[in-house]
């Protein structure tokens, strides 16, 4: 993860705040298609919030950086919902 371009100095202490989510799936191909799904689009707020996603077998694994708990948890809840989308498409479309 890179660092943050600027100092998460704040009130005299440094403060950076971590989330992680490791979703498995059936197949490896799956966690691939909701990764690109849910990764389209850049943070808008780069300098707030900092997210990476890799694949370790069958699962996506999410993380976040981030400078606040509400930006944390907006990028987080975004994810959920795609994430979300994603998995019923799979479903409905009985991907393989």
């Amino acid at each position: 993860m890179e660092e943050f371009p600027h100092s998460l100095y704040e009130s005299g202490f440094f403060l950076t705040l971590f989330r992680k989510f490791e979703l498995t799936f059936q197949e490896q191909r799956y966690a691939e298609i909701v990764r690109d799904a849910t990764m389209v689009e850049k943070e808008l707020r780069p300098h707030l919030i900092q997210r990476s996603a890799s694949i370790k077998d069958n699962s996506l694994i999410l993380i976040w950086h981030a400078k606040d708990l509400r930006t944390l948890r907006v990028a987080s809840g975004s994810f959920l919902q795609l994430a979300s989308l994603s998995i019923e498409t799979i479903e409905a479309f009985k991907i393989h």
